[in-house]
């Protein structure tokens, strides 16, 4: 796929309209969430004070949200490619869904991560995961309640570690690629989540940035590659 033909083809009949569709159906999204307030709202006559929406807000995007916000998109982007970021921020679940699915699909593939055969396989990977999220989802919508209230204490006391383990197997997966920013990861991971000097808004981010930064580093110092 590295044909300049290819990559007219690439970007015109796939990129191009997944950016189009995308920006339409994410800020779409953005404006229906707000849709159950605006009901309350209208028909109810559910208004809260505005200094209980300020500060709610406040707390929420600067407690949480905007660090994601800004540290989610470099982070997955790599991996997802253009098509598969829009599909993943609009469906939801990325961490623990989108992204594990997107790279088992280039794996399986053998294709790489941010190339236009990745980003393709990306898209089938994080396609059938929201199908099959859906699927789960409406089953568990009527059944789970059950399901779940027969499981004994240990298998529920389990969903609590649901989200490492997707963590640990993906770093499992990257890690072989490269033992030394692996290592430098994980050691700097734990500095930074452990120090209780340290809040979580920055803590995370300041994890992230110097992990890539000893990546590029490391990069650059490799000698050059004569195929």
């Amino acid at each position: 796929m590295g044909s300049d033909n290819t990559k007219a083809i690439y970007e015109n009949e796939l990129i191009n309209p997944i950016i189009r569709w995308g920006r339409f159906t994410n800020i779409l999204a953005c404006i229906l969430a707000f849709s159950p307030a605006v009901y309350l709202a209208v028909f109810w006559n559910a208004i809260p004070p505005i200094s209980a929406v300020v500060h709610s807000s406040l707390a929420t995007i600067l407690g949480f949200s905007a660090v994601f916000w800004f540290v989610e998109p470099i982070s997955y982007f790599p991996i997802l490619g253009i098509p598969g970021t829009y599909m993943g921020f609009l469906s939801g679940n990325i961490s623990n869904m989108r992204v594990p699915c997107s790279i088992m699909a280039q794996s399986a593939a053998e294709v790489e991560e941010g190339t236009m055969a990745g980003s393709v396989i990306s898209v089938l990977g994080v396609g059938i995961s929201i199908i099959v999220n859906m699927i789960v989802m409406f089953v568990g919508a009527f059944a789970g309640a059950q399901i779940i209230a027969a499981c004994p204490v240990s298998v529920k006391n389990a969903f609590a570690y649901i989200l490492p383990a997707v963590f640990g197997g993906v770093f499992g997966q990257f890690a072989p690629k490269n033992f030394k920013i692996a290592a430098f990861a994980l050691i700097i991971g734990c500095v930074c989540v452990k120090s209780s000097f340290l809040p979580v808004y920055i803590a995370i981010p300041l994890c992230i940035f110097l992990t890539i930064f000893a990546g590029i580093k490391t990069h650059n110092r490799q000698p050059p590659r004569h195929d």
